[in-house]
Order: structure tokens, then sequence, then C-alpha cells
């Protein structure tokens, strides 16, 4: 089953099970969990922008001849736009999991009742999205979904 797709009984694998704390209950930015590989990347970049190595060094043509290798390198930029691009797309997924309501009202009965979030609009405020990032959340999964169709 691939990324976004709905198990065979048609439920999103990311559904919370009856009675549990849906998304409603999202930790806030801040307070999210990130990948320890996450963390661990971005404490390797801090430290590599912090320290110049090649400053140091006494042989002035091997320090720019490193520095040229880097200034060309966008190894390190690309993963990090796939990384941003892969959160970006998974928040649409995950919205999109929330059935869209069909009008205010019933999102107030939803919220009412506890069961999940109360809209996609809701869930991605609790999240710390703004409406911009919601909206291209949801715009590139509906992309990627369009895209996967025509393969």
């Amino acid at each position: 089953m691939g990324e976004g797709a709905l198990s065979e009984a048609g439920t999103s694998r990311w559904a919370f099970p009856e009675g549990e704390a849906g998304m409603s209950a999202l930790p806030s930015i801040r307070e999210a969990k990130l990948p320890g590989a996450y963390i661990h990347a971005k404490g390797a970049l801090e430290k590599c922008e912090k320290i110049d190595e090649c400053q140091e060094w006494a042989d002035r043509a091997a320090a720019l001849a490193s520095y040229a290798k880097q200034a060309d390198d966008d190894s390190l930029r690309t993963l990090a736009t796939r990384i941003q691009a892969r959160a970006i797309r998974r928040c649409g997924e995950l919205l999109k999991a929330i059935e869209k309501a069909a009008n205010q009202h019933e999102a107030e009965a939803r919220a009412r009742s506890g069961a999940g979030p109360s809209s996609r609009t809701s869930a991605a405020r609790d999240a710390g999205l703004s409406k911009r990032q919601k909206d291209t959340a949801l715009r590139v999964k509906s992309r990627r979904v369009g895209q996967e169709g025509e393969s």
C-alpha cells in the first residue's frame, strides 16, 4: 500500500480508533517531536555552519579547492528540500484523511462530540499550520494524486 493509500476496508491508515483522542489533541509545533535522524542531521549542519575547518588549514590552495567544491555541491540543499517537500505532502495526506465537513454546523457537531477533529481547518490550526500552509499541503496532495493516476 503506497503512502496515503486507503486500506482494503476503505479507511485511512491514519484514522484514529473510536474513543481515542483524535487529531484535535495535537501538540503545538514547538512541542512536536522530530525524528532522531532529523535532529542528528540538523545538529551536524549547525556544527558545520559554525565551524569553518578550512580556515585553519595552512595549505591555502587545499582550502580554496575545498571551498570551491562546497560551493558547487547542491546535495545538502537538495536533500533538505526533499525532506521539506515530504513533510508538506504528508501534512496534505493527513489533512485529506479527515472527512470534509459539509458545512459549519456539521463541523460544530463533530467538535461537540469529540470524535476526532471537527474540520481540516481546525486540525491544521491545532497543528500550527497557517491557512496558506494548509492550502498548500492539500494542493500538493491533490496534485500528487493526479500525477500518480497518470503513470
